[in-house]
């Protein structure tokens, strides 16, 4: 949240200091599952690459396909600021059916500090240029019953404020302003005639049962203009992440009632952002992070208990639905979290800069045997970020523990070990490493 609201702050400011260079970062993971269950995941990569008289800040969305591991990029999300400043911003998106190749996507173009909101839709150009209420498109949200019928909020043009709605009965081609003092947020999943909304007046939040003919105040608490809705399976509970109007706490609200007045309980604040899933199928279960912590809630919010640790701060949290995995992106790392195991699917190099202030290594890592297949010996390297108790384990295909590789205490630093395959027929194993908290777990393929 704070990422999204620095570029858009960037974008209409002028700075005549040279800009630092920031290697590329994860900044956010979202993620959906596709009719046939496949998990796809969309996560942004943060970058800044200095220029004559300005700099290129990259924050782009990219779509990983985890059915097929393919991984390529979704939208272009960059500005270019120097002499002539332009840009091309991703507020939001939403996608058909939960088919990725079926999306609409809303955001801006900027040409000289000029913002001019723009929608996009998977097939074509749905290009809105709006009468009067020019800005950065913040939300988009197709109707869970009708798809012919997506809502729009957009943000001031200078500053992150509220500005209007829009909305387009055509499935995203054409687009007309339905609301000058509501900003839209989000739409109740079971009626589309439910739809919540920031006031721009008092930055508090509203609810309308009529598509937007009149509203009502729900919550009186200010917030920042894009909140953050999570809509629990049993059609009562509403949990919204938002932030305050100048960005110094975040604070998760949970309503009980489908989000009428006197409903809405703070749950969690922190300082720093936060980031919450839950599961479609499952009552009551909400994950959430804040900075290097992931928690569990299984009461609506009530209350969290610790379920793992990173080293990093998390950027973005996905719960697969019907499912006991999780998914989290930090700074430089994409896990796949499942009650016995965490495994690291996706990584961005560690920039020397990082390297050459941290020596040694800033994460757990295990990496995959070499060689593979092999026969009879390979190496495993691995590394450890602080003193701990590690064990390297082996297993065969059947789960039984054929060997012990590592087991005692490790001070922080890169290392390997081998392991002889010599006297084990050939076939598949899975080599385990464990370190506190931490488990990752590999394949490796022996073959005489």
């Amino acid at each position: 949240m704070k990422k999204w609201a620095a570029l858009v702050f960037i974008c209409y400011s002028i700075n005549s200091f040279p800009q630092l260079p920031v290697s590329p970062r994860f900044s956010e993971l979202k993620g959906i599952e596709d009719q046939q269950g496949n998990t796809h995941l969309f996560y942004r990569i943060y970058s800044v690459e200095p220029v004559f008289l300005g700099a290129i800040t990259d924050n782009s969305v990219y779509h990983f396909d985890l059915s097929n591991n393919s991984d390529t990029l979704y939208f272009k999300d960059k500005i270019i600021k120097s002499v002539s400043q332009s840009a091309i911003i991703v507020g939001d998106y939403d996608h058909w059916n939960n088919d990725p190749n079926l999306f609409i996507y809303g955001g801006a173009f900027i040409f000289e500090y000029v913002p001019h909101p723009e929608i996009y839709r998977f097939d074509g150009q749905g290009n809105f240029i709006s009468g009067g209420c020019g800005g950065v498109v913040g939300k988009i949200k197709i109707s869970f019953n009708d798809d012919s019928l997506i809502y729009a909020g957009i943000r001031d043009d200078f500053y992150p404020y509220p500005k209007c709605s829009i909305i387009s009965t055509d499935g995203g081609w054409n687009w007309e302003g339905f609301s000058d003092d509501y900003v839209f947020q989000s739409i109740l999943p079971d009626q589309d005639s439910i739809l919540f909304a920031i006031s721009k007046t008092s930055k508090t939040l509203y609810k309308t049962t009529n598509s937007g003919l009149t509203y009502y105040e729900v919550d009186t608490s200010a917030a920042s203009p894009v909140t953050y809705f999570n809509y629990d399976p049993d059609g009562q509970h509403i949990y919204r992440i938002s932030s305050s109007p100048f960005f110094s706490q975040y604070i998760l609200r949970v309503s009980d009632d489908r989000g009428e007045p006197l409903t809405w309980q703070t749950s969690y604040v922190s300082s720093s952002d936060i980031y919450i899933s839950n599961d479609q199928f499952t009552t009551g279960v909400i994950y959430l992070a804040n900075n290097r912590n992931l928690y569990l809630s299984t009461n609506f919010g009530d209350n969290f208990n610790l379920v793992k640790t990173f080293n990093k701060n998390i950027v973005g949290i996905y719960k697969k639905h019907d499912s006991n995995l999780l998914y989290a992106a930090t700074k430089h790392k994409i896990y796949e979290i499942s009650p016995d195991s965490v495994q690291i699917i996706k990584s961005l190099p560690i920039p020397n800069d990082v390297l050459n202030i941290y020596p040694l290594p800033i994460d757990f890592e295990l990496s995959q045997n070499y060689p593979n297949p092999f026969n009879p010996n390979t190496t495993i390297k691995y590394q450890v970020p602080e003193l701990s108790f590690v064990t390297i384990k082996v297993y065969d295909i059947l789960g039984t523990e054929v060997a012990t590789l590592v087991n005692e205490q490790k001070p922080a630093r890169s290392y390997e070990v081998e392991f002889d395959g010599s006297g084990f027929p050939s076939g598949i194993y899975f080599y385990q490493l464990q370190a506190g908290d931490f488990i990752e777990t590999k394949k490796m393929v022996l073959l005489k």
